[in-house]
């Protein structure tokens, strides 16, 4: 069974070699859409790494515990290293 998570669009963005992995995190009260320009400059200058840049509960009335945000995070991050290196030991 899936565990469940707070956050969204966890998908890994794949970008050239996979070389490396960089993790966006997004403002309170903001969401992965608005920190679009990050995301072209990291895109630029680190060609080869993959992105993740999901969204978590951060609004004016968000009341999620940030440890169990943070919880999530750190799994995602687990998967999208597992995932970088099954598919670069193919």
């Amino acid at each position: 069974m899936p565990k469940k998570t707070l956050l969204t669009n966890t998908t890994c963005e794949e970008n050239g070699s996979s070389s490396q992995l960089v993790v966006l995190l997004h403002a309170y009260t903001h969401t992965s859409q608005q920190i679009d320009e990050v995301r072209s400059a990291v895109k630029e200058s680190l060609p080869n790494a993959d992105l993740l840049v999901p969204d978590y509960p951060a609004g004016i009335f968000a009341n999620t515990n940030p440890s169990r945000v943070a919880e999530n995070l750190v799994q995602h991050i687990e998967d999208a290293v597992t995932q970088r290196t099954n598919r670069l030991d193919y």
